[in-house]
C-alpha cells in the first residue's frame, strides 16, 4: 500500500470513529470540541476535513442524526415529546420543537398524529382483506430489474439505525473515489422486523458499481443482486415513516395479488441526497422481487 493509500485510509477510520461516536451517543452533548477529540485531530483542521469528505458540516451531520431518531420515536413509541426531545439530546422542548419544526415543516405533535394515522390505515389488522383496485393507497409497478453488483457496509440490528452504515460507506466510497453524480444508493434487507428479533435483522448499506475484478476496499463487502420480475412502489416522505409503505406492499397488495415472493431479499433505492432534500420530499423506491 502507497504511503497516500495508507494515509486515506488512517483518515477515513478517524471518520468513521466519529460517526459511531455521534450515533452511539446521540442523547448526549456533541460540541465540535468533543467529536474532534474522538479522531485525535484539531478543532480547526476537523471541521474543514469532515466537510470535505462528508459533503456537509459536522454541525449539519449532528442535528440530521437526532431529528432523524427523533422521528423514530415520536412515529414508533408513544413517548412524551418531553422523553423524545431529551432522548435525543435537546435541552429543553421548545429547542427540540423549533429543530424538529424547521426540518419537517410542522411540530412534533402534529408530525405523529400525521404519520401514526397513515400507518394506521396499512395495520396488520387489515391484511388479507380484499382490496379495491380504485382505493389503493399506493401505485405498484410491475417490471423487471438487470442484474446489479452492489458493494457496501453490512449492519445488524434496527433498521432505523442504518443511516449509521451509510454515513460511513459516504466516507469509504468518497476516499476511493467510487462516488460521482450518478452514484445509486441501495439498502438491502433480509428480515421482516416485526417477526426477527432487533439484535439478529440483518441489512446492508450499498452503492452500485460497474462489475471488476479489482479487489474491494477494506472494509466493503461485495452483494449481486440477480435479475428478476419486480413489484415496486415509489414513496414520498421521510425514511422514518418507511413501515407504512412496507406495510400496504406486503400487508395488502401483495395477498390480493396473483404473484409470490422471490427468494430475494426487498432492496431501497434512495433517489435523492438526505443532506440537502427535505424530509417530506425524500424518495425512496422500495422493491420487492416477485414470481
Amino acid at each position: 500500500m502507497t504511503r497516500k493509500a495508507t494515509t486515506l485510509s488512517h483518515y477515513t477510520t478517524r471518520l468513521n470513529t466519529v460517526i459511531d461516536y455521534i450515533y452511539n451517543n446521540i442523547n448526549r452533548e456533541l460540541d465540535v470540541i468533543t467529536l474532534a477529540d474522538q479522531c485525535h485531530m484539531s478543532t480547526y483542521h476537523f471541521h474543514r476535513v469532515y466537510r470535505s469528505i462528508a459533503g456537509e458540516t459536522i454541525n449539519a451531520t449532528v442535528r440530521r442524526m437526532r431529528l432523524h431518531v427523533a422521528a423514530g420515536m415520536l412515529i414508533r413509541t408513544q413517548d412524551s415529546i418531553a422523553k423524545v426531545a431529551e432522548q435525543t439530546g435537546y435541552a429543553s422542548i421548545e429547542a427540540f420543537s423549533r429543530a424538529f419544526s424547521q426540518r419537517y415543516k410542522q411540530p412534533p405533535s402534529l408530525f405523529r398524529q400525521h404519520e401514526q394515522a397513515k400507518a394506521k390505515g396499512c395495520a396488520a389488522e387489515f391484511y388479507i382483506i380484499k382490496v379495491d383496485e380504485d382505493s389503493n393507497m399506493f401505485n405498484i409497478e410491475i417490471g423487471s430489474n438487470e442484474q446489479m453488483m452492489l458493494i457496501g457496509l453490512e449492519h445488524h440490528g434496527d433498521y432505523m439505525q442504518i443511516g449509521q452504515a451509510f454515513e460511513k460507506l459516504n466516507v469509504l466510497a468518497q476516499q476511493q473515489g467510487l462516488l460521482g453524480e450518478d452514484t445509486r444508493f441501495f439498502g438491502v434487507y433480509f428480515d421482516d422486523p416485526k417477526t426477527v428479533e432487533e439484535s439478529k435483522l440483518k441489512s446492508i448499506a450499498t452503492i452500485l458499481v460497474p462489475k471488476t475484478t479489482a479487489s474491494l476496499p477494506e472494509g466493503l463487502c461485495e452483494f449481486a443482486i440477480p435479475s428478476g420480475k419486480t413489484a415496486s412502489l415509489l414513496y414520498q416522505g421521510d425514511y422514518a415513516s418507511l413501515e407504512t409503505p412496507y406495510e400496504y406492499l406486503f400487508g395488502q397488495w401483495l395477498p390480493n395479488s396473483e404473484f409470490e415472493p422471490a427468494d430475494v431479499p426487498v432492496i431501497e433505492e434512495y433517489l435523492n441526497d438526505v443532506r440537502d432534500t427535505p424530509p417530506h420530499e425524500l424518495l425512496t423506491r422500495i422493491t420487492c422481487y416477485i414470481k
